[in-house]
């Protein structure tokens, strides 16, 4: 399902009123902490199809979200860097 497949029914205030977000979200989607190793956060991305992770800290408050992009861009910068010697 894409977002052109539900762009006309969005503006259907009954329909606005049937689905909550508590029927259609995910209690086990992977998260990141803000420590985390990139390693680990690509694992998250393996587990499901998406373009974003939730960054949560200890107390398990949302602090912000990961693009999959800023993450493969700051791999490849990383590469580029030439080795320590």
């Amino acid at each position: 399902v894409s977002l052109s497949d539900i762009k006309p029914y969005l503006n259907d205030a009954d329909l606005a009123e049937l689905v909550l977000a508590r029927d259609v979200l995910h209690e086990n989607f992977p998260r990141v902490a803000p420590d985390q190793p990139f390693s680990e956060a690509l694992t998250g991305f393996l587990e499901v199809v998406a373009e974003r992770l939730p960054v949560v800290d200890g107390d398990g408050r949302l602090r912000g979200s990961l693009a999959k992009s800023d993450l493969l861009l700051a791999l490849a910068e990383r590469r580029k860097r030439p080795a320590a010697v």
